[in-house]
């Protein structure tokens, strides 16, 4: 079976984020091995921008290249939040190899602003927090920018 995220890389290189990392295990990694990294972080960014520019070419499946005067182009901001996504979800995992926190316990009493419940039964509850991918922080600043162009009312 292929693996899907096993494509290209667009938004940055191989190369790029063997340059700019600092971090050895990433250096060591295979091509392909960071190439399903770099496919990762280009879907959490065009996950979370959703649309953005007109795309250079009508048949790609990312958001960039963005056509600007007819010259195919990648923001250098998308490039570097591109490496703080690649860099988190190795340094984090995914979906995939994340694990699962389970918590069971009893409810005595639950508190919402000034109204408290008390129970006299105790009943207990449990629930469970799957580890998802993410944007770090750093990628989310920087792409805050491009998420507003979205939002603008097309009234």
């Amino acid at each position: 079976m292929a693996n899907i995220f096993l494509r290209e890389p667009v938004y940055i290189t191989v190369q790029q984020v063997r340059d700019t990392t600092a971090k050895a295990d990433l250096i060591a990694l295979t091509d392909d091995e960071i190439k399903v990294l770099i496919a990762k972080s280009e879907d959490l960014i065009d996950n979370y921008i959703w649309s953005y520019g007109t795309p250079f070419d009508e048949d790609q499946s990312l958001i960039f290249p963005i056509d600007v005067d007819w010259i195919s182009t990648i923001p250098s901001d998308i490039t570097q939040a591109t490496f703080y996504t690649v860099e988190q979800i190795f340094e984090n995992g995914d979906s995939i190899t994340g694990s699962v926190s389970t918590w069971s316990g009893a409810i005595i009493s639950e508190k919402a602003g000034d109204r408290t419940v008390s129970y006299d039964v105790k009943t207990t509850t449990t629930w469970s927090i799957t580890k998802q991918l993410w944007l770090p922080n750093e990628a989310i600043n920087i792409l805050k920018a491009y998420k507003k162009i979205f939002y603008v009312s097309k009234i």
